[in-house]
C-alpha cells in the first residue's frame, strides 16, 4: 500500500505541473507576462524578456487592504487644510481691517475725552451753567 501511495505523489509532479502551468507532455510552463509556452527549466521568456523567478511563479502578495482607508485619509486631510487655507485667505485680510478700524475707533474715543477735558479746564463756569 506504501509503495503506491509513493507511486501516485510521483505521478501528480510537481507544484507548477499541478497548477497546469507546465505542460506534462514537453516539460513547457507559460509566462506569467506574455502566456507564451517556454522550457520548464527558462531562467528567461525568450519572447517578452521578464525573468521567471520562482517567488514570482507563486502566489502575487496579497495587498493590505488598510491602503485604500489610509489613501482616503490622507486625501481628506490635504482637501482639509485646502479649505483652511482658503477661509485663512479670507479672514485674515478682513480680521486685519477690523483691527485698523478698531484702533481708529479707540483712536477718536481718545481725542474726543482728550478735547472734553482740555475745555472743562478751560472754561470750567460754562459746564456749571449748562447742567
Amino acid at each position: 500500500m506504501t509503495e503506491s501511495a509513493n507511486f501516485n505523489q510521483a505521478s501528480q509532479g510537481s507544484p507548477e505541473e499541478q497548477a497546469g502551468r507546465i505542460n506534462r507532455s514537453t516539460r513547457k510552463k507559460s509566462c506569467l507576462t506574455c502566456s507564451k509556452l517556454i522550457p520548464a527549466d527558462a531562467i528567461k521568456c525568450r519572447y517578452c524578456g521578464t525573468f521567471i523567478d520562482e517567488p514570482m511563479m507563486s502566489k502575487p502578495k496579497p495587498v493590505p487592504k488598510n491602503t485604500s482607508a489610509c489613501l482616503i485619509v490622507i486625501i481628506v486631510g490635504i482637501a482639509s487644510l485646502f479649505f483652511l487655507f482658503i477661509i485663512a485667505a479670507i479672514a485674515i485680510p478682513n480680521l486685519l481691517e477690523s483691527k485698523k478700524a478698531a484702533n481708529e475707533a479707540a483712536a477718536i474715543s481718545a481725542l474726543r475725552m482728550i478735547s472734553s477735558s482740555e475745555e472743562l479746564l478751560v472754561h470750567p463756569v460754562n459746564w456749571c451753567l449748562r447742567g
